[in-house]
């Protein structure tokens, strides 16, 4: 054998045997991590791969091989490639991502060349990012002997770090120094940036400030970056806009085009689920049930004149047809031969011709001058008689409320039906994809870009023939803006998951939907069960509120019980070490919170800045002695706990001579003392049967006082408070309601006034006045004042149960009484009034006219005789209700006379109502309806200096304000009631009322209906003070046993007083003026009568025709 041959023979020999080697590697790293009940991929393309032999005699699994060809396949995610170098390796990944498999799945890539510079690992880490391929175990060999490397691309707090890490030896391939190899490479992502896509879309959406999303999303948006520990980037759509569509030629719009560019790396916009969505994009876990509905225009309302039909309904409307039809159909029977000759009677004929119309008389409340004289058909004329009267009085019972009403046309219930009224509809381009069965809806569908759905929604609110598609949450947050209700079809479009949306195989997919499903996860070690800790959990789950949050402090991590009370407690917290501040607007929402303290002092320190940093001091607290062998005095902490008025509280702390757990609490006000701050020892225990002496630890302390003081600040303010010189004796409402609560509480009752005398408070110079003042400079416990809730005091204050509301209104004089004849015309407006004259003269016109060469021609042509009497006579006697005893014998002027009939009897019913309201109220000048009148007419406005806070954001009312001192009060009512002044007071209206009473009606102001507020009545208390449980209980139960309504009705009132004051007032009597008007009237128709006399005198003609 040549020596060329020898060589190459050992060269082979060589590299069998190195390939061998990488094949068992590559066969350990497989069998190691791989889901071995799963079918892996083997791909490869040499002819001779002795690895590959190796690879499949050591693992004994499914395994599907390919050579040189691959075959599509999307149910594994496991893969084994062997390559020759780096170039085949990119081939062979060109042409997994051309088939689009699944590139997040875990691959083992074998590169066979000895050559290192063929096989280097920064090549095909390089090359594997830039196909998204993480999960990866890279094996070439080393002089004759397999290494295996894999890569972290957020590792050593580097973005795309693609340094490879070089596999451990001693046959563990599992784990490196950085972590696993294939799973949870960006379970933290090191600050690194998460690129989101989405847009405005309220309520889910609302804004993106400094780059913060605000709005529901936004907040799940925040919570998965704090789970993933990344940094986030907000982007709005770069192509197109909204949730995102694909357009014909496949090219994808809105959100959705930036995840696909790899523009974002992913897309939040709780948009629906379509197929295309789902079919080009991969989606997370659910987090939201979004609905897509229907929305048209409000409904449209009826004709007016189909107002006077509503008083019946369609079936009553049919009886009464029925039975006057019945009267016609007698009518006619009487006239014909077959009852002629059967009742063998002639006369009755005559009666058939006025019978019909005789009838419709009755039915109008007309008075008729012939009736029959059989009994038989005089008894069938009282039955009409009777049934026209209920009818009639039913229908004008009925007609004002329904002149008075609205109605409206009914609505579309499907999209079926805006299809059959020809509207157009449409909505975003994505949700047309519902609808790809419909022809009908696909193919008329009208293409609404985003950020156009909300203007089309509001061009809905002002009657735009158009039915949307558009978010149901969206849809609501129209109808709020506009204050008018939109129809929302009870046909929907779509109920639809929402997903976050992600490009096809992302590997930020996994790592979300473990933060999206575990986000309350806390990942601490497990440690032995302690008593300390099983105690406090067992207590915390029987007394704290599960729906709250709770915040547990510790201030070092090697804590007796911390770990096993988290375990045992599964329910939100907030672990924190060291002293942790939330944000401002959530501190007062932690009503719970569990302490663990080294020693007093420090727990000391602790509360102390609890409270300082605003949480609720009247929350729920447990506090545990963390450390054995520890200063930890349960008087010094109990005497700070009492110093801050912390009084719902245990602690618990380890025995010092036994491994058992003792608990204090303490009770503020005892019947030995009312400042009390020692503690005293629960008997409980983890032995005791069924937990029940674990069970209701935190009652109410400051249930029962003691007979010790209660310290309520208050003004004198009739009806509310009066003091009669002194505050011991003082009545009125919030005087017995406090003297309730006090004996309730079994407390001593000591009212007080504000130490500056003031009104009930403002906030001025940085403090506090009045009443408030003393709660806030913590001089008494309660504040009972009547004094109206703003959010300035609900921010400074803590409030009561609502007891009551009060509304503050504005008052001022009344204005200039009108003449009191016009109340006549009052009934009716311009255009009834104009109306009813052109009618009257145009039915003059129509009598000149008969009487005319015209008029003579026109009887001629129409076989009419002349008139012998006068149609405006008769059209007014008609008018005013009084019956006429002639009526023309042709049909067609029947007809006119039934149809005038009607519409005398509906002008005259309404009327008649309408004018006995308007003869007994006296009639004013415009009222001032709202504030806007005041400040349009430069009316002088004020009041205390409490109710201007209303008008903070409006400088314009703000600044023009005249701030009125308590006692300047009653000297501005007494002006406003005399009418000496304009000026416009900003009161209570409940003491408006009780200053009126005491002129009993003589002298009136006038209150504008636009309330400044209708506020709820409240006592205010210290910020998180002790008493607002116990009094808010007696609250309560006060008003739900009606002692609350019975109080303000003995001292307002209002029922008895109000009718007193109209039965002691004399009544207004009717004099000359209220019938000025009709005296008028009647002297113009004697003055046109003398005129006629006058002209016919003159002229010959004066004689009896």
């Amino acid at each position: 054998m040549e020596i060329s041959e020898l060589s190459f023979v050992s060269f082979l020999n060589s590299t069998t045997t190195s390939s061998s080697k990488l094949g068992d590697m590559a066969a350990k790293v497989a069998i190691q991590n791989f889901d071995l009940s799963y079918t892996t991929l083997l791909y490869f393309n040499s002819t001779i791969c002795f690895g590959v032999e190796v690879f499949l005699n050591i693992f004994n699994y499914s395994v599907l091989i390919n050579r040189a060809t691959l075959q599509q396949n999307n149910h594994t995610r496991q893969y084994v490639l062997f390559a020759t170098d780096a170039a085949d390796v990119e081939i062979m990944l060109d042409a997994m991502i051309d088939l689009e498999m699944d590139n997040t799945g875990k691959f083992i890539i074998v590169c066979e060349s000895p050559v290192s510079n063929e096989c280097d690992e920064q090549d095909i880490v390089d090359m594997c990012w830039n196909y998204r391929i993480v999960n990866i175990v890279f094996i070439r060999l080393e002089g004759t002997e397999p290494i295996g490397f894999t890569y972290y691309p957020v590792a050593d707090g580097i973005c795309n770090n693609l340094k490879p890490i070089k596999l451990d030896y001693h046959n563990n391939y599992t784990h490196t120094s950085y972590g696993e190899v294939f799973s949870n490479k960006f379970r933290n992502l090191n600050f690194c940036p998460l690129t989101v896509s989405t847009f405005i879309q309220p309520p889910f959406i609302m804004n993106i400030t400094n780059g913060t999303p605000i709005g529901s999303d936004g907040d799940l948006l925040q919570l998965l970056i704090y789970g993933l520990n990344a940094t986030l980037k907000m982007m709005t759509p770069s192509r197109g806009t909204g949730w995102g569509w694909r357009e014909k030629n496949g090219t994808w719009m809105g959100s959705l085009a930036d995840v696909k560019d790899e523009l974002a790396n992913f897309s939040m916009t709780s948009a629906a689920l379509t197929l295309a969505r789902f079919t080009d994009f991969q989606i997370s876990y659910s987090y939201l049930v979004t609905k897509v509905v229907w929305v048209t225009h409000p409904a449209q309302i009826q004709n007016v004149a189909l107002k006077l039909l509503h008083p019946f309904e369609e079936d009553a409307r049919i009886a009464l047809l029925v039975s006057f039809f019945l009267v016609v159909l007698c009518a006619f029977l009487i006239k014909t031969y077959l009852w002629s000759s059967t009742c063998n009677v002639n006369g009755e004929a005559e009666l058939s011709k006025s019978m019909v119309f005789h009838a419709w008389m009755l039915c109008m409340g007309q008075s008729i001058s012939k009736f029959p004289t059989k009994m038989s058909f005089l008894q069938m004329v009282f039955i009409w008689i009777w049934y026209c009267f209920l009818i009639r009085t039913v229908y004008q019972v009925y007609l004002i409320s329904s002149l008075k009403g609205k109605f409206y046309v009914e609505q579309f219930q499907t999209i079926q039906d805006a299809i059959d009224a020809k509207y157009p509809f449409g909505g975003g381009p994505a949700l047309k994809d519902y609808y790809i069965d419909n022809a009908v809806v696909h193919d008329n569908w009208v293409n609404i870009d985003t950020p156009q759905i909300m203007p089309t929604a509001m061009h809905l609110v002002e009657g735009m023939n158009f039915v949307l598609a558009m978010n149901l949450d969206a849809a609501y947050i129209a109808i709020k803006q506009s204050k008018v209700n939109l129809h929302i079809l009870p046909q929907i479009v779509i109920s639809s998951p929402a997903v976050l949306f992600f490009k096809k195989y992302s590997p930020l997919l996994e790592p979300i939907d473990l933060v999206m499903g575990r986000l309350t996860a806390a990942g601490f070690p497990e440690e032995p069960v302690s008593e300390l800790g099983l105690l406090a959990a067992k207590i915390a789950l029987y007394s704290f509120e599960w729906r709250y949050l709770t915040v547990i402090i510790f201030n070092t991590v090697e804590v007796i019980g911390l770990k096993t009370f988290l375990r045992i407690y599964q329910q939100p917290v907030v672990v924190k070490l060291g002293k942790f501040v939330s944000s401002s607007s959530r501190r007062s929402d932690v009503k719970q919170m569990v302490i663990f303290g080294e020693d007093s002092s420090e727990i000391s320190s602790t509360l102390r800045w609890v409270v300082r940093s605003k949480y609720d001091s009247d929350g729920k607290f447990i506090i545990i002695c963390a450390f054995r062998n520890q200063d930890c005095d349960e008087r010094k902490i109990f005497i700070t706990l009492h110093d801050l008025f912390i009084t719902n509280v245990l602690l618990l702390k380890p025995s010092q001579l036994s491994n058992k757990t003792s608990v204090y609490s303490y009770h503020i006000a005892t019947s030995e003392r009312c400042n009390n701050h020692i503690p005293y020892q629960l008997n409980i225990s983890l032995d005791c049967r069924n937990d029940e002496c674990l069970k209701g630890l935190f009652d109410e302390k400051l249930s029962d006082f003691h007979q010790c003081s209660l310290y309520v600040s208050t003004i004198e303010q009739p009806p509310f408070m009066y003091f009669n010189n002194t505050t011991e004796n003082a009545k009125g409402i919030d005087a017995e309601i406090m003297k309730l609560a006090a004996d309730m509480l079994n407390a001593n009752l000591t009212l007080v006034k504000p130490s500056d005398n003031s009104d009930p408070g403002h906030y001025t110079n940085h403090n506090w006045t009045g009443s408030l003042g003393d709660i806030y400079n913590k001089r008494i416990h309660v504040s009972a004042c009547s004094a109206p809730l703003t959010s300035n005091k609900y921010g400074n204050f803590q409030i009561s149960f609502t007891y009551y509301s009060m509304d503050i209104v504005w008052a001022a004089r009344l204005p200039t009484q009108k003449p009191s004849w016009e109340k006549l015309l009052s009934p009716l407006t311009i255009l009834l009034r104009v109306l009813l004259v052109l009618m009257f003269i145009s039915i003059g016109f129509a009598n000149t006219l008969c009487n005319t060469n015209i008029g003579r021609k026109l009887r001629t042509a129409f076989l009419i005789r002349s008139p012998k009497y006068s149609l405006l006579f008769y059209s007014w006697i008609l008018f005013l209700g009084m019956p006429i005893l002639r009526s023309p014998s042709r049909r067609s002027f029947l007809v006119l006379i039934y149809t005038w009939i009607w519409f005398c009897f509906v002008i005259r019913s309404v009327y008649q109502a309408a004018l006995v309201n308007s003869l007994k109220k006296p009639a004013y000048l415009p009222n001032l309806k709202t504030f806007q009148d005041v400040v349009r007419d430069g009316y002088p406005f004020g009041g205390l200096a409490i109710f201007r806070d209303y008008y903070t954001d409006d400088r314009a009312i703000y600044d023009r304000w005249i701030v009125l001192e308590l006692p300047q009060l009653s000297e501005t009512l007494n002006n406003i009631l005399d009418g000496t002044t304009d000026f416009v007071l900003a009161s209570n209206k409940e003491v408006i009322k009780h200053y009126l009473m005491q002129y009993n009606g003589i002298k009136k102001l006038q209150i504008i209906p636009e309330k400044i507020v209708n506020s709820p009545t409240v006592v205010y208390y210290k910020k998180f003070s002790p008493v607002t449980n116990p009094l808010n209980v007696v609250l309560r139960a006060a008003t739900e046993a009606g002692f609350i309504q019975r109080t303000f009705d003995r001292y307002l009132d209002r029922d008895r007083k109000l009718f007193r004051l109209h039965k002691n007032q004399p009544q207004e009597s009717l004099n000359i003026e209220n019938f000025t008007g009709c005296f008028v009237l009647l002297i113009l128709g004697w003055v046109v009568a003398v005129t006629y006399f006058v002209v016919e005198y003159i002229c010959g003609n004066l004689r009896d025709e």
